[in-house]
């Protein structure tokens, strides 16, 4: 089966509009059939949506990666925190303010 990552991606754009069940469903499809370099970007966009929530432009990349450390196992609640969450499921959270800060200005 071809999988094509702009075809991923775009659902990912809409994740919002699908259930949790079926959300979890996709992430997992797409992190079984891309490669690595394909999840990357499909991460830092889940990233900035995150960011996009947050109610101002100062601290953002801050902020996200202090709520990046207060992630558990089970899916959080809030908005930030899910997106978060779903971007841990397609390849590793930056490990520094540097790294969120990076992401961020590349939009």
């Amino acid at each position: 089966m071809a999988t094509s990552p702009d075809l991923f991606a775009r659902i990912l754009k809409c994740q919002n509009e699908l259930s949790p069940d079926l959300a979890e469903l996709v992430l997992s499809v797409v992190s079984d059939a891309l490669k690595p370099a394909d999840l990357l970007p499909m991460r830092d966009d889940l990233i900035r949506q995150a960011a996009d929530l947050l109610p101002n432009e100062r601290g953002k990349a801050q902020r996200l990666f202090e709520r990046s450390h207060r992630l558990t196992g089970r899916c959080p609640i809030d908005p930030v925190g899910i997106l978060l969450y779903r971007a841990t499921k397609l390849f590793e959270l930056p490990r520094s303010y540097e790294q969120f800060s990076r992401i961020l200005n590349r939009k």
